[in-house]
């Protein structure tokens, strides 16, 4: 039990001492800046990155020696920069400034910006570029409020309509036909009892009202179907008794004529146009 304790305490006493020469380490190695703090201009944002950032220009770069050309000084005075500060951009987009940002939409100010050497630096170039950001868009809310009141008042003086006039009757459901009927024309309905058949009625049924001599013929192919049974499925459809004894709409027992039937995919409900000595096969998924 002694051998036990005194090796539990050594254990404690090796991991006290690492732990010390560990803090010791961290300290020589930068984690903490209370020592340096003066020293270093970045010192708020290693938090984050344990040393001083390292400036992009290297030692073989004479930066003040750089000789702008025509387009470099009219650069400079568009971003209000003064001569060292472009020759210091230019000098930048020959480093890694130039792989990092030549393709993304930065200016001068903000490449400089980030590059920036010190804290006083760095928040020099961020209000310059917040005050040139500001001012762009300011210009273009100034723009868009005076260009919209232009067009309202433009719209006013030559009294143009907000939306032209346009033909909307080809979007109205009156105007869709699922089938071209015309007078004299004659359907041949096949169905079963069980059929849901309900728009393709309503939509015949409107047709046999406006088109003269128009007749549907309504044959029921169940095999065992009786007579009230087609009785009760043509008052469910609201089949009108005056066209059934106009003869306009006839019921009929169609199992043996759709027996014999001679069409391709045969099933029901099927619709048949007769035109003439013309038979045509209605598409039902129009409907």
């Amino acid at each position: 039990m002694l051998a036990t304790t005194k090796s539990k305490l050594t254990m404690l006493t090796m991991l006290t001492m690492l732990l010390v020469l560990s803090c010791s380490a961290f300290a020589t190695e930068g984690w903490h800046f209370t020592k340096g703090a003066k020293k270093d201009p970045n010192k708020v944002f290693h938090l984050k990155w344990p040393g001083e950032f390292r400036d992009d220009i290297t030692q073989d770069q004479a930066v003040d020696s750089i000789k702008l050309t025509a387009k470099q000084q009219h650069q400079a005075k568009v971003w209000d920069l003064s001569k060292k500060q472009e020759q210091r951009y230019v000098a930048l987009m020959q480093n890694k400034s130039g792989s990092y940002y030549k393709k993304r939409p930065l200016s001068p100010v903000e490449v400089l910006g980030i590059n920036a050497r010190t804290d006083q630096e760095r928040e020099y170039y961020a209000m310059l570029a917040a005050q040139q950001e500001s001012q762009r868009i300011a210009k273009e809310l100034a723009y868009d409020n005076t260009f919209r009141q232009s067009y309202i008042k433009l719209v006013n003086q030559k009294n143009l309509p907000v939306v032209r006039d346009f033909n909307t009757r080809q979007y109205s459901p009156y105007f869709y036909k699922p089938v071209d009927l015309k007078p004299n024309d004659q359907l041949v309905f096949f169905v079963k009892q069980k059929d849901v058949v309900d728009p393709v009625t309503i939509s015949l049924l409107n047709s046999l009202k406006k088109i003269k001599n128009l007749q549907l013929n309504i044959y029921f192919v169940d095999k065992n179907v009786s007579k009230q049974q087609i009785f009760t499925w043509a008052d469910h459809h609201y089949i009108p008794q005056k066209m059934v004894k106009d003869k306009l709409i006839t019921l009929n027992f169609g199992y043996d004529k759709f027996q014999n039937l001679v069409i391709k995919d045969k099933r029901t409900p099927l619709l048949l146009r007769i035109r003439g000595d013309k038979t045509t096969r209605v598409d039902m998924g129009r409907f």
